[in-house]
């Protein structure tokens, strides 16, 4: 049996869907920051960032690597 690794070359898509996930995060956070200062506080958006990346990552279906 041969097993195949991700590299940095072609990573998981559940990786590639967490990256995006951090983006749009992060793109989310500016535009409330901006137009509802209220809601802006760093606390709150840094707690519930691992929530939504788990969240993106795990909606991703990722192709088995055996």
């Amino acid at each position: 049996m041969n097993v195949n690794q991700p590299s940095p070359v072609n990573p998981t898509n559940k990786l590639t869907a967490a990256v995006a996930g951090t983006f749009a995060w992060n793109i989310s956070r500016v535009v409330v920051t901006n137009l509802w200062p209220e809601y802006g506080d760093i606390d709150l958006w840094a707690a519930a960032l691992p929530v939504f990346v788990w969240a993106f990552g795990y909606v991703v279906k990722d192709a088995a690597n055996v």
